[in-house]
């Protein structure tokens, strides 16, 4: 599909190749067909180039071209790239920081239904960064992200929970929370397990 043009094949023999899934794992190679695909408008292809531009995996690191990359995959509808866009406005890597417009690119991706995207504009209600401090609307943000499989969601809701911030203090729907997020893979959530 790729060699015939289909930038969708293109993309997804990146993916393969970024991966290691059915060939070996070749970043280099990986970046050379996203940038293809993304060259001929594939949006997910863009956000994946994106992505190893951000880490600098199979090309040099470059995080304004990153930002770049994932503000073309968002402006596409690719959930996915407008919360990395929000990641480094937040942190102010390779772009200027700015926690509002973070909160913006962090809104677009949770109401495309981004679980990492919910959760991280939850974290920004949580803090009051770029927005005002709401922990009911921190609670309800993180509750989607758990709901949608974001382990890091269901531990802050369970931190929530736990101490009572924005809802009702509760023990054991905390003790589920972080069970929940435990077996997602998120290490600092067994240690809270009882």
């Amino acid at each position: 599909g790729c060699e015939s043009g289909e930038a969708l094949g293109c993309n997804n023999l990146g993916t393969l190749y970024r991966d290691g899934r059915g060939v070996a794992q070749e970043p280099a190679q990986a970046a050379t067909l996203f940038r293809k695909a993304c060259e001929s408008g594939n949006a997910l292809a863009c956000t994946n180039l994106g992505y190893l531009h951000d880490t600098g995996r199979g090309v040099a690191q470059d995080l304004a071209q990153a930002a770049a990359l994932y503000r073309k995959g968002c402006e596409s509808g690719i959930a996915h790239g407008c919360n990395n866009l929000g990641t480094l406005l937040r942190e102010g890597r390779g772009i200027a920081q700015d926690a509002a417009q973070a909160a913006t690119q962090y809104r677009k991706a949770c109401e495309s239904g981004d679980a990492e995207g919910c959760t991280n504009l939850g974290y920004l209600y949580d803090s009051g960064r770029g927005v005002a401090q709401d922990l009911a609307q921190a609670a309800a943000l993180y509750r989607k992200g758990c709901e949608s499989g974001n382990a890091i969601g269901c531990d802050n809701l369970g931190i929530f929970h736990r101490d009572g911030r924005g809802i009702a203090r509760d023990s054991s729907r905390a003790n589920e929370l972080f069970k929940r997020a435990c077996d997602l893979g998120h290490q600092e959530a067994c240690k809270k397990l009882r």
